[in-house]
């Protein structure tokens, strides 16, 4: 009986200490959410490209490469598909305030754009980034997520940079919106 208790000691110190230390921070992947939004999302006509998003240090829009887009306000929000598929899942920001993206970009590079967001609270940081794309339009939808352990951010105001990865979408016209709660804001892009 002693060699169990033994046993179980000397297995259980280990497994928990490599558990915590190697473990990955953030919510752990979901596969059945994951596989359902897909089934929801390509049934309506959908496809998903996450993109690494990063906040920078400066505070400001990225300078703009090329012809400055004119943005368009609105009052947006999700489509009502984007919600079904997605659900209560998502923390999207309460408003997008101001963009930076080029209106005509060469098709095969990279698409650097970047956009100032406002969270409802300072109990909100970025989670990731996603883009929803169907026939021309792309909507950016940015996902926060809440602190724990009594942490806040300093700002409810934030600066959110992408990078749309080259051969992501094809040659053309497209409407991007990035998505906010009560304002989003929209601007057209040629890929040439």
């Amino acid at each position: 009986m002693r060699w169990i208790i033994i046993a179980m000691i000397l297995f259980v110190a280990p497994y928990t200490y490599l558990t915590l230390h190697y473990r990955k921070p953030g919510p752990s992947y979901q596969p059945y959410q994951d596989a359902k939004e897909k089934t929801v999302l390509a049934h309506n006509g959908y496809t998903r490209i996450s993109l690494p998003s990063a906040q920078p240090a400066s505070g400001m829009l990225l300078p703009v490469q090329g012809i400055p887009a004119s943005t368009n306000s609105s009052i947006l929000g999700l489509t009502p598909e984007l919600k079904k598929a997605l659900g209560t899942a998502v923390t999207i920001p309460e408003a997008i305030d101001s963009v930076a993206a080029p209106t005509i970009f060469e098709h095969g590079k990279t698409y650097p754009f970047s956009y100032g967001c406002s969270t409802s609270d300072l109990h909100h940081a970025l989670a990731g980034t996603r883009l929803y794309v169907k026939d021309k339009n792309v909507y950016v939808i940015t996902d926060f997520e809440a602190l724990v352990g009594g942490l806040s951010s300093r700002d409810t105001h934030t600066v959110i940079a992408l990078e749309l990865p080259s051969g992501a979408l094809e040659a053309g016209s497209y409407m991007f919106t990035v998505v906010g709660k009560n304002q989003s804001r929209s601007w057209h892009v040629l890929f040439k």
